[in-house]
């Protein structure tokens, strides 16, 4: 809709390291943590019940904000 490509690329840890130090945004010494975060079982993680506790609507994960969103984009 807006024109855009988007492209999806799968790199390995060191490359996301990299580009984690290279951006600018995030202490060094926060880089493995955010890895291990965000690492390849990162989609399969639980959601906080904090969200629906604080928004009285059930959490949803990343993958199903796109998919609810998309269209808007």
């Amino acid at each position: 809709m807006l024109g855009l490509e988007a492209r999806y690329e799968e790199i390995g840890v060191e490359q996301a390291a990299e580009a984690l130090r290279g951006a600018g945004h995030l202490p060094d010494m926060l880089v493995p943590s955010v890895l291990e975060v965000l690492g390849p079982d990162a989609a399969g993680l639980p959601v906080s019940p904090a969200v629906e506790e604080l928004t009285g609507h059930p959490a949803r994960t990343f993958r199903q904000w796109v998919h609810d969103n998309i269209a808007r984009l």
